[in-house]
């Protein structure tokens, strides 16, 4: 994204705004017309469809040109080698603009990706165990266990328990290593797939892990972000406003004989504002809803 402002200092003027990473994105062409008053455009060249490999950061060319429509004069022609940090690097703090959205997390959300499908088969097995046949699938919000509606949550909290069990299964544990979302420190988060893969995870990728399989399933997951931890909440039945909050790094997880109270607990609205609102190091809580990322544009790195 290029951050640009401008203005007209003594008349309107008519300009062409070319913006484009060389390598990495397609040309930008935007006219406009500038006034005395300040305009800003937050530009997003499209991404090319075979790009080169962002695993790991490279430096890229970045052209900038601003050309008068009336006299054909370039008034700015900039070429800067740029930082281009990698898929996985996720940032909260920009030394120009300050802290950033934590909303860009939805990019690692990756719900039809193969290792979360696998993941999915997995937790059938478990969920038809665990709920003595009743439930041979993830049934997202269908009461297929033909309870009350004053439990009918038990549904989703079965789904919830066998998915976290599957990950499990899969070999996934914990990694200890540090996560923060108030430093200037650039967070490196690998996407679910990867976490399936290296059996390995800090609590941000388990957390997108879990939250992808959830919504693999047409349900509604939130993520939950404390100071130094994520976790994921989510909602009890579909427009209930009531969540179970989950903490994912609860691994290994065996539903047979663990406490599934270490995994997963229900909270009322009155428990959630005080857990949110807890008084520590690093200051309120927030919460990323994921049925946002499509109302956001946000692309998914794994697609």
């Amino acid at each position: 994204v290029v951050n640009l402002t401008a203005t007209s200092r003594y008349s309107d003027s008519g300009v062409l705004i070319e913006v484009e990473f060389v390598g990495f994105t397609q040309a930008y062409r935007q006219k406009i017309s500038l006034t005395e008053q300040v305009t800003s455009l937050l530009i997003k060249p499209v991404i090319l469809t075979e790009m080169p490999d962002l695993s790991k950061s490279k430096d890229a060319t970045l052209n900038i040109t601003v050309t008068d429509q009336t006299s054909g004069k370039i008034v700015i022609q900039e070429n800067k080698t740029i930082r281009l940090m990698s898929a996985f690097d996720y940032i909260l703090w920009d030394d120009e603009f300050g802290v950033t959205t934590d909303d860009n997390i939805l990019a690692w959300l990756t719900p039809e990706s193969e290792g979360v499908l696998k993941l999915r088969r997995e937790a059938v097995d478990i969920i038809t165990e665990l709920s003595e046949g009743k439930m041979t699938s993830l049934a997202s919000y269908q009461n297929v266990m033909g309870a009350d509606e004053a439990d009918i949550s038990v549904n989703t909290y079965l789904q919830m328990v066998g998915l976290q069990a599957a990950i499990s299964e899969m070999g996934v544990r914990y990694n200890w290593g540090a996560f923060s979302t108030g430093s200037s420190l650039n967070q490196r988060v690998l996407l679910p797939d990867y976490v399936l893969n290296s059996k390995s995870g800090i609590c941000i990728e388990t957390t997108m892990l879990l939250a992808s399989a959830i919504q693999s399933t047409h349900m509604h997951p939130m993520i939950i972000f404390t100071p130094g931890h994520a976790q994921v909440a989510v909602e009890t039945w579909k427009n209930s406003g009531q969540y179970f909050l989950m903490e994912t790094t609860t691994l290994p997880f065996d539903w047979r004989t663990d406490d599934r109270a270490l995994f997963i607990k229900y909270l009322s609205t009155e428990e959630w504002a005080a857990y949110l609102k807890k008084d520590v190091e690093g200051g309120l809580g927030y919460v990323v809803d994921c049925d946002l990322l499509n109302v956001l544009g946000i692309q998914g790195i794994g697609y």
